[in-house]
């Protein structure tokens, strides 16, 4: 500013607070983006390989991606028709030195940090028996015995599945079924969705979400909330 100019000047961005709002034009009337019956119909279809079942299972039981990814052999307990969520996968950045870093997948705590246990539908038993004896199948060609440890969902090296490579198959796999792009987490608000459709109180969803407590239900399903209440 000059000398004339000064005092209209601002010196500091009175706005810097102002937190823009996202586009929710993409979104569907009940605020959280869920996939139609149609899309999962077109998904279901279009999946391929371990694409398949973990989907499947992820619109069964709402877990999180890092948990379905951490599940192990011995999570899953078929005579009772349930999982056992006790851990996560998670991918981190190792460093070797000042320069040098690289990305590690590990098992570590759910988000709460706490186990719980859900339901599978009786319609997937059957299905997640077949994928088990793949693997089993898979394990032995590499020359390994399909243990409680290993993991549900492996490479085809039977290594675990790296979460940024699952993305990656994710959005292969939405654009192979002509579906709009969403975060396989929407997986997770369809599942959601469908409870709350067939009358699940709240309580019980957010447990079976894992959510730390049902406040952070409710907030995050309050336009769900609304319509199954209307």
């Amino acid at each position: 500013c000059d000398r004339r100019q000064r005092q209209m000047c601002i010196e500091t961005d009175p706005t810097y607070k102002i937190v823009i709002p996202k586009d929710d034009s993409n979104s569907n009337l009940t605020g959280v983006d869920i996939f139609t019956d149609e899309e999962i119909n077109q998904i279901t279809q279009s999946a391929k390989g371990y694409s398949y079942i973990l989907f499947r299972l992820a619109l069964a039981t709402g877990l999180r991606e890092g948990e379905l990814l951490g599940l192990e052999l011995g999570a899953v307990d078929l005579e009772a028709n349930e999982l056992i969520v006790r851990q996560a996968l998670k991918s981190i950045t190792v460093y070797t030195d000042a320069d040098t870093s690289t990305k590690q997948t590990i098992t570590g705590e759910t988000k709460n940090k706490k186990t719980r246990t859900v339901p599978i539908p009786q319609s997937l038993i059957s299905e997640i028996k077949t994928h088990i004896n793949c693997q089993k199948a898979l394990f032995f060609k590499n020359g390994l015995i399909y243990n409680d440890t290993d993991f549900l969902f492996t490479t085809e090296g039977c290594q675990p599945i790296n979460a940024r490579n699952w993305q990656r198959a994710w959005e292969r796999l939405l654009k192979r079924a002509g579906v709009r792009h969403r975060k396989f987490h929407n997986v997770r608000h369809t599942y959601a969705s469908k409870l709350f459709a067939a009358g699940v109180d709240l309580k019980t969803v957010s447990t079976l979400l894992g959510h730390s407590n049902i406040g952070i239900t409710a907030d995050t399903y309050t336009c769900l909330l609304y319509t199954s209440d209307a």
